[in-house]
């Protein structure tokens, strides 16, 4: 073993001229080596002590430091998709090394064939499910149910995420770091710098969750260090030992932005500018407790919501995109409500109804238009076994709505491995000048380590909220218990019941006064050969009663079979059956009225989707059957065009025809993303939207420069127009321009 370490730091110390001696260095390093440990239930629990590096390496994607002479290595990956724990088809190596305020991780992926590694993405947070991928997932608590997410693609292009719950993950969140790529010859190589300054963790610890993968485009074959019922998540992680002696420096983090806007409104031919300042600071007080304060709060270059048609008489769901409210943003989830990983309930808005907390309450108007924040703080920890949070934020006054304080704390136990107990409060409405507080407690249970990689999940939860002017019937609480597999059967059920004045003010509730019952079975059949990956068949069923009585919304979801090759190309068909109640008239459709009464209808629906990692990849959708007592036909298709990394082109197109009676009604809804990257630093993204219900055309474009992690510089230009044949070609039209600066600052 001496003279195999002579010899690779012999290599290693060569001059990086020719691919040979890095090469040759990843061949013979790895003193400190992967090991496994007994996870005291039977299983061997993969771990690796990372080492401590003297000079720091440059971060360039060229492996010739020689900090990686010596470095940690992790080499024993298996395949995770198609064939989970099946050998893949080309060899990868990661290593690891540290120093007082980084830590870093090298990897070297061999490749039989380096002209056909993908790479189409070149616009930093957008990576294209077509391309060559690495991922590293940290989880320095080892709590299982949060997670860091960092991912390169071989243009060096860094994207990451923050997971809120172990199967769900939120890309919008900004995590500070660096990385470099290369291809060369016998594959490609990079290096990830991940500043200890951007990541909580408990500086008492012994050892840290961790994991690596690496993503095939061409092939869609994933590979990863640690894996269970098919799936790389934060509730099964290697362990990562030797992290000690580690620095935050002060631990602040200075973000600084001005924003100067113009906006146009047409219709009475008025234009507003304004020049504004924006501040955020977030102070990291020890390694796991974090305060951030944000001050007359900017969100220019947000991504826009994509438009939805709502065939319904019940509010839509939109995801949270803002930074400030992301932070964290696991530490405020809550009994497990609208968890699901891809099937779940059948009604998805039903789904998240009876969130205690929902961020899209804040600065956001119940019409969608923005409203200010003044100023907000909060305050996050993870302590041994508890996590806190805790959140205000002053809102602005707006439509007669006045400014207030709206707050939120949450606290939560780990109790039982993997499962905790927690209290959650709330004070305010951002919606009502009307006092309102909440209280509410949950247990969430999780057992990841059953026999054969299953897993068995389950929540309860009880919240009561006061409202003044509401007394009374304002309770609501629920429960589930889910198995979901991977493989062979699968299952899932949830329950709960929402009072009628049950008011959660920064909350979210699509419908009140309601018991809902949902429950999945199914069977996922994976053919070790052949032409398919994978063939499911099962069915949901969700049922919707009004708690004083009488049946709301009734549905039986068929699905009669899902098909993927192995070239995940996928066939999916279904039948739906509805009954709906209708207990006063609503309008589906401008001048389409459903009238009081009881409805049952049903529909057959197919979709036929190509593999997202050819470069023109499309998917085709449609439904016919009855709709409450007439008929409805929908169809869709979108389709995505990466010819190369520089362009991007992605469409869609819907259409709904509606037949109600004597009356027929028809909705388009299409949208336009059109991506161009002229290098990883400058890029220009431009998304078009039309809908005829609605009747306005909206675009949306950001011309955007990112010299270096924390430092952006964004032009945006908003216009709608308002397309009606019956209204003035100027009536309701308005346009923005907006040019924002936004630095971090760290000590």
């Amino acid at each position: 073993m001496a003279s195999w370490n002579r010899l690779a730091v012999a290599v290693c110390g060569m001059p990086s001229r020719t691919i040979l001696p890095g090469a040759l260095c990843w061949i013979l390093t790895g003193s400190a080596v992967a090991q496994s440990e007994n996870a005291g239930n039977g299983e061997h629990r993969k771990s690796v002590t990372a080492v401590r590096a003297l000079v720091a390496p440059r971060i360039d994607g060229k492996l010739d430091d020689i900090a990686w002479t010596n470095a940690a290595l992790v080499d024993s990956l298996h395949m995770v998709k198609p064939d989970e724990f099946g050998e893949p088809t080309e060899h990868s190596r990661f290593l690891i090394v540290y120093n007082d305020d980084t830590l870093y991780v090298a990897a070297r992926f061999f490749d039989s064939d380096p002209a056909k590694i993908t790479a189409k993405s070149m616009r930093h947070g957008s990576v294209a499910l077509s391309d060559d991928l690495l991922s590293v997932i940290i989880d320095p608590f080892e709590r299982g149910d949060g997670a860091y997410q960092f991912e390169l693609n071989p243009n060096g292009v860094r994207t990451e995420a923050v997971y809120t719950t172990p199967t769900n993950r939120n890309y919008n969140w900004k995590g500070l770091w660096n990385g470099a790529a290369r291809v060369d010859a016998l594959g490609w190589t990079a290096e990830l710098a991940i500043p200890f300054k951007t990541i909580s963790f408990d500086a008492d610890s012994e050892s840290w969750g961790v994991n690596f993968s690496r993503w095939i485009g061409r092939k869609s074959e994933q590979s990863g260090w640690v894996s269970r019922n098919r799936a790389i998540e934060p509730t099964f992680l290697g362990r990562l030992y030797g992290i000690e002696g580690i620095t935050q420096g002060n631990g602040i983090d200075v973000v600084t932005s001005i924003t100067a806007d113009a906006t146009r409104t047409h219709a009475d031919r008025r234009t507003d500018s304004d020049v504004e300042p924006s501040l955020d600071v977030i102070y990291r007080i020890v390694p796991s407790l974090v305060a951030a304060v944000t001050i007359n709060t900017d969100f220019t270059g947000t991504n826009v919501d994509i438009r939805q048609i709502n065939l319904t008489r019940f509010a839509l769901f939109r995801p949270e995109q803002r930074e400030f409210f992301l932070q964290d943003a696991d530490l405020f989830e809550f009994g497990n409500i609208g968890d699901t990983d891809g099937r779940g309930t059948l009604d998805r808005v039903a789904g998240q109804s009876g969130r205690p907390y929902f961020s899209r309450r804040i600065g956001l108007s119940p019409a969608r238009e923005s409203v200010d924040i003044v100023a907000g703080a909060k305050l996050t920890g993870r302590f041994s076994r508890w996590d806190t949070g805790l959140l205000n934020v002053r809102q602005d006054a707006y439509a007669g709505i006045e400014r207030k304080d709206l707050f939120v704390a949450r606290a939560s136990l780990h109790v039982l491995n993997e499962s905790r107990a927690g209290i959650i409060l709330t004070h305010g409405d951002s919606a009502s000048n009307a006092d309102n507080g909440l209280v509410g407690v949950d247990f969430n249970y999780r057992n990841t380590r059953l026999a054969e990689g299953r897993s068995l999940l389950g929540s309860l939860w009880a919240q009561q909220s006061a409202t003044q002017g509401m007394p009374g019937d304002d309770v609501a609480y629920g429960g589930s218990l889910s198995a979901r597999n991977n493989t062979g059967f699968r299952w899932d059920v949830r329950a709960k019941v929402i009072g009628s004045n049950f008011n959660p003010g920064v909350g979210f509730v699509s419908r009140s006064n309601v018991e809902d019952l949902a429950a999945e079975i199914g069977y996922t059949w994976r053919p070790t050969d052949g032409k398919f990956r994978s063939v499911y068949a099962g069915f949901s069923a969700e049922r919707i009663e009004k708690i004083d009585g009488g049946l709301e919304s009734e549905r039986l979801f068929i699905r009669t079979l899902e098909l993927e090759n192995r070239q995940t190309d996928r066939l999916f068909t279904w039948y739906l059956v509805q009954r709906e109640h209708v207990a006063e008239p609503f309008e589906v459709l401008p001048g389409l009225i459903i009238e009081p009464g009881l409805y049952s209808f049903g529909s057959a629906c197919a979709s036929l989707s190509t593999g997202a990692q050819r470069d023109l990849s499309a998917k085709v959708s449609g439904c016919t059957g009855d709709f409450y007592d007439g008929k409805r036909d929908w169809a869709g298709i979108d389709f995505t065009w990466r010819p190369n990394a520089h362009l991007g082109l992605a469409a869609s197109y819907e259409e709904n025809r509606v037949r109600l009676s004597e009356s027929i009604s028809r909705t388009t809804l299409a949208t336009l993303r059109f991506d161009v990257s002229f290098n990883v630093k400058w890029s220009w993204e431009t998304f078009l939207q039309y809908d005829n219900v609605s009747d306005v055309a909206a675009a949306n474009s950001i011309l955007r420069w990112v010299p270096a992690a924390g430092r952006e510089l964004v032009l945006v230009l908003n216009h709608e127009q308002d397309v009606s044949p019956f209204r003035g070609p100027e009536e309701s039209t308005s346009s923005n321009i907006a040019l924002k600066w936004r630095q971090t600052i760290r000590t």
